[in-house]
């Protein structure tokens, strides 16, 4: 929104940061209040952390503030030079944005847009908070009434996402999701896209962070699970709360045993058994880049939402059923048997409800829902049920129609009328105009249910 220039005041004879509203943002009026509102914001803030503004006014048109100058680098930056952090350093980074925080929230005001990028950190590990420009008084209106969705999505809350409700809460699970980069150097959920992103922060449980980096201590994944938590009323009360938690978080011991594979008891599992319907795909890796806003153009917002809202939904829906924490079933070996094994009819049942899911024409919409429908119980059921109508049209507005095929399906866990099947399936795209698109190469864990005499799916993930 703005240039940070090093000036010199003349007047009192020192150097200032000079932050200049881009030029082309001055003829437009939201951006104008922003960045009028920066200046108001932190002028009725006194903490260490916040840099506070000495001036502020306008030459030729171009708005500007002035600053202390500050010898610092961004968070974000520091992370990607140099890697995840001690976790005694990421904590104590933590205290002080917390402390910015919360002198902010009894202000009544709510920063929205807490990222690494605007945690300024200098040589001595001293760390303000800054860009205070999207801000909202919580006993004010929103700044425009345009709908439009402000913030980072890489960090954003969930409830941000579906009705841009901002609060205390909001800034505190986007502060969890900074700790978590602190200590893992990786954001919570992976992916560039608009889609995965959405999809995580909507429907994926909160990342482990001693799964991500052993050694780590195991507490700091209790910190970011109740910090990161879907419902608001469930995080930290206050940025303090969420910063002592991981201050205590540091005495637990490490977690170097997390990661290693789970004692079964009463026997255990051989390997998952695959069955090929050619060679299973490899995993994707997803895309590493510089952070980026949710973009703000009505055009280009159209144009992302065309291009996305079949992954988009697909992907929100399946992982809106999920329980990621999938039960590991124990069970004997089993016994050699012409007859087919017992848990066969679950792996044939998740193969082709894969393709079901997978598979979708703006044509025959109707029956291709009623088909995941009546193959589907509990969780993923309910799910797609309630956003069936949203589903249908985001189908015909994508002009695309899409088909699934099983490359791999292996059982993974079996116990009485319950299964979890691990399936590699390829996905493809193709347009009512003839266009086509790349494949998708997707790996799924499908948990299937015997209901009476019939096989219905009742959770999903991607795995």
């Amino acid at each position: 929104m703005g240039t940070v220039y090093k000036a010199h005041d003349t007047i009192i004879g020192r150097d200032v940061a000079v932050k200049v509203l881009a030029g082309a943002l001055g003829s437009e009026p939201g951006y104008v209040e922003r960045f009028r509102r920066e200046a108001h914001t932190v002028a009725r803030l006194t903490e260490a952390h916040i840099i506070p503004v000495f001036d502020t006014g306008e030459v030729d048109g171009r708005l500007y503030l002035v600053m202390p100058l500050v010898d610092g680098v961004d968070l974000g930056a520091l992370l990607q030079r140099d890697g995840p952090m001690l976790p005694e350093r990421a904590v104590h980074v933590i205290e002080q944005l917390a402390a910015a925080l919360d002198t902010a929230h009894t202000a009544g005001l709510v920063h929205r847009d807490i990222k690494p990028s605007n945690a300024l950190v200098t040589p001595r590990d001293f760390v303000y908070l800054i860009d205070f420009g999207i801000a909202r008084d919580t006993a004010a209106g929103a700044l425009t009434s345009t709908g439009v969705v402000v913030g980072t999505m890489f960090y954003m809350a969930p409830e941000r996402f579906t009705s841009d409700v901002a609060d205390i809460s909001s800034d505190i699970y986007s502060l969890a999701c900074v700790l978590h980069e602190c200590l893992t150097g990786r954001r919570p959920y992976p992916g560039e896209g608009m889609e995965q992103q959405i999809a995580g922060h909507l429907t994926v449980e909160p990342p482990r962070p001693s799964q991500q980096r052993p050694g780590l201590p195991p507490g700091f994944d209790e910190v970011i699970a109740r910090g990161m938590a879907k419902n608001p009323q469930h995080r930290y009360p206050s940025a303090q709360e969420l910063a002592a938690a991981a201050r205590n978080a540091l005495a637990a011991p490490p977690a170097s045993e997390r990661n290693a594979a789970p004692t079964m008891c009463g026997g255990s599992y051989p390997p998952p058994v695959w069955h090929d319907h050619g060679q299973p795909p490899a995993p994707t890796a997803p895309a590493q880049g510089a952070v980026q806003d949710l973009p703000t153009n009505s055009a280009t917002r159209s144009r992302l939402r065309t291009a996305t809202v079949v992954p988009t939904i697909l992907l929100v829906l399946l992982l809106g059923a999920v329980v990621f924490a999938v039960t590991q079933f124990a069970r004997p070996h089993p016994h050699p048997s012409t007859a087919p094994p017992d848990w066969q009819p679950y792996v044939d049942d998740a193969e082709q409800f894969a393709v079901i899911m997978t598979t979708f024409n703006p044509a025959s919409i109707d029956s291709d829902v009623q088909r995941v429908l009546d193959g589907s119980v509990d969780e993923f059921h309910e799910s797609f049920a309630s956003n069936e109508t949203v589903f249908k049209q985001a189908i015909l507005d994508g002009k695309k129609a899409t088909r699934g095929t099983v490359n791999a399906a292996g059982l993974e866990s079996f116990q009485g009328t319950a299964a979890s099947v691990l399936i590699a399936v390829t996905s493809t795209a193709t347009g009512i105009d003839g266009s086509s698109e790349p494949p998708r190469n997707l790996r799924l864990r499908i948990q299937v249910r015997k209901v009476g005499d019939a096989y219905k799916v009742a959770k999903g993930e991607f795995v």
